[in-house]
């Protein structure tokens, strides 16, 4: 599958992961009911999207949900994501879209802050592994949502 394919996945009732969105994507995140989105996501990740931070940001904003950028781990140290994302999952009224530069990545960083350290690397496989089959499913023609986001 793409690594530019727009999709999500819920995790909790209270959080889903995703790649970089599309101002589309943000629209059906308000739909369902999303108020908060936090981007993981490093600076490159928006040079092979249609849409940069900037853009992404206002567009959550103006559809009146709240907005916060994390530092990404690759820049600013892995312990450090993780302590800004339980501190953002926190603090933002709920539920929250995390997003990172795919799906997978935003599924091993959310993982990975949850779990504190010692079993990350094992929760993180485990949640990308559920992402792909999440993706999987979603690319199934007889799945309703395509037609959901079609409108």
């Amino acid at each position: 599958m793409s690594r530019t394919k727009r999709r999500f996945t819920i995790i909790t009732g209270g959080v889903a992961v995703s790649a970089v969105p599309t101002l589309k994507d943000l629209r059906i995140f308000k739909a369902l009911c999303f108020a908060s989105i936090i981007n993981g996501a490093a600076p490159s990740a928006f040079t092979s999207h249609e849409y940069d931070e900037n853009e992404i940001a206002d567009a959550a904003r103006a559809a009146n949900m709240r907005y916060r950028a994390i530092g990404p781990a690759l820049v600013v140290g892995k312990e450090v994501a993780y302590t800004q994302l339980r501190e953002s999952i926190a603090a933002l009224p709920g539920p929250v879209v995390l997003f990172a530069e795919t799906v997978e990545e935003a599924a091993a960083l959310w993982a990975g802050a949850m779990a504190g350290s010692t079993k990350a690397i094992e929760i993180s496989d485990a949640f990308t592994r559920l992402a792909k089959r999440q993706a999987a499913f979603l690319a199934n023609e007889q799945n309703p949502l395509p037609a959901l986001v079609a409108s």
